[in-house]
């Protein structure tokens, strides 16, 4: 009961993650564009295809997570895949000193550090759990039991996508004011 509770897990999870993901980048496409720009890798050419690219490939993982079935396994490996270049592009752009946005849940101001790699890290392993579990015999999961892994993983996807803020107000001190 675990592997299939953990399996639906990571899948409402990554789900979750590039519904969030692919629908803010297609309200503020011309600013992720941007910022693929920003990021130095491609040449300026490539800018638009390489957002269309990654827009694409986060609705289809989208769908191939959602129907599951044998499309589950491509659907988590594109989700690697994705989640890894983007971390591959964000330590270049560390390592490089480049000091950008990184749009990826929409346009913001806050600048890439080292926490939205780990954010990445953190979700390709949900999704290599999520393949680990499919080993596993499928069995069928209650509505309430559903109902219940999505606010969890709801609670999952919004703490590790504002990994930095969470940390940064962790890191805070903290002060009793005594009167």
């Amino acid at each position: 009961m675990f592997a299939v509770s953990l399996l639906m897990f990571c899948r409402i999870s990554i789900a979750l993650l590039f519904i969030v993901s692919a629908g803010s980048k297609t309200l503020a496409i011309r600013d992720f564009e941007v910022t693929v720009g920003n990021f130095k890798l491609l040449p300026r050419r490539w800018n638009k295809p390489a957002t269309w690219l990654f827009l694409g490939g986060e609705i289809a993982t989208v769908v191939l997570i959602a129907i599951g079935g044998s499309l589950l396994l491509i659907g988590f490996l594109l989700a690697i895949a994705l989640l890894a270049v983007f971390a591959i592009a964000l330590v270049s752009a560390l390592l490089r000193d480049i000091d950008i946005s990184c749009n990826c849940f929409g346009k913001t101001e806050r600048h890439i550090s080292p926490y939205d790699v780990v954010r990445n890290i953190l979700f390709i392993l949900c999704s290599l759990s999520g393949m680990w579990m499919l080993i596993y015999t499928p069995q069928n999961l209650d509505v309430g039991e559903i109902t219940l892994l999505t606010f969890m993983s709801a609670v999952f996807v919004v703490l590790v996508a504002n990994l930095s803020d969470v940390i940064e107000t962790l890191l805070l001190p903290f002060s009793v004011d005594a009167r």
